[in-house]
């Protein structure tokens, strides 16, 4: 375990800070109801706080405030970086945490197309969850096939 992990050890919260990952421990019975909504609470605050403390951070002279700015490596594969770019992050940026992407747009209050960050992993959270709590799950999870 990483050192900055072991205080949510200590509190027993297993890590969450993707709102469909709570979504989907909550379906598989790890998460009780009434702790699934303050989970997403402080997610989205988490989110909103780190877009805020990017975009406050000081910036090299000529750089626009707010904005990330990487030095390519020479390190990278050729083929890698090229899929990188083209298949998950070339359109949206591949942003799979709907508390991530939640800040960002609400610091930068541009809400174009973000009902995508919350749909696809909340349907993805609750496929999996559904499947591994119905099928595939241990017999203590699966409803069914016991």
């Amino acid at each position: 375990m990483a050192p900055a992990d072991a205080p949510l050890s200590l509190l027993g919260s297993g890590g969450h800070f993707n709102p469909a990952v709570s979504l989907a421990v909550w379906l598989l019975g790890g998460l009780h109801v009434t702790l699934l909504i303050p989970y997403w609470l402080c997610q989205l605050c988490g989110g909103v706080i780190g877009a805020g403390l990017a975009k406050a951070a000081p910036t090299r002279s000529g750089r626009t405030p707010g904005r990330v700015y990487t030095k390519p490596s020479a390190n990278i594969y050729p083929k890698a970086a090229i899929a990188a770019v083209l298949l998950p992050g070339g359109v949206s940026g591949a942003c799979m945490n709907p508390a991530r992407a939640f800040g960002p747009a609400l610091v930068a209050n541009c809400w174009n197309y973000h009902w995508v960050y919350w749909v696809g992993p909340m349907l993805a959270a609750l496929l999996v969850g559904g499947l591994v709590r119905l099928l595939l799950g241990d017999q203590a999870t699966r409803l069914l096939l016991k």
